[in-house]
């Protein structure tokens, strides 16, 4: 099944069309945020599926990479270079990787005694926007088509 639900009506009407068909042998569910029902709609209806990330229902099966220990990586990466003030942008707040990634750099900077500063913590989106400053978003966005560059105004 691949399905892309926009809005919570249209998710019920397709959801009772898609699994009512009687064709449907499974579901991956990608991108779930913490509160999404559908895994919870699907494990209830006895459909097999697994949602890509992890879920916080453990009888919910899932598949994920180690956001936490990646994000500790990362951090202690830049700590051994000899960073200290280390920004970072998580994902959404309300996905398990973004909250994993954000507890990953918060407890390696507490590891290394590096107090928590706030204002370098910014959580994004996932998408390219979300890792540029407001100004520089709106000048790539007026100046990509120019010159035809994906990347040019971030700060280095």
């Amino acid at each position: 099944m691949l399905s892309l639900f926009h809005h919570p009506a249209d998710q019920d009407d397709q959801y009772r069309r898609i699994v009512g068909n009687g064709h449907l042998d499974g579901v991956i569910v990608a991108s779930a945020h913490m509160d999404d029902p559908l895994p919870l709609r699907l494990l209830h209806d006895d459909i097999l599926f697994v949602v890509v990330g992890r879920y916080p229902d453990e009888r919910v099966h899932s598949i994920d990479i180690d956001n936490f220990g990646g994000s500790c990586q990362a951090v202690e990466h830049l700590i051994r270079l000899g960073h200290t003030e280390i920004a970072t942008i998580s994902g959404p707040l309300t996905m398990t990787s973004g909250a994993d990634r954000l507890l990953g750099y918060k407890h390696t900077l507490s590891a290394h005694g590096i107090p928590l500063n706030p204002d370098l913590i910014i959580e994004g989106d996932y998408t390219e926007g979300a890792a540029m400053p407001p100004q520089t978003a709106a000048h790539d966005a007026r100046h990509r088509d120019l010159r035809g560059e994906r990347h040019h105004g971030y700060r280095r």
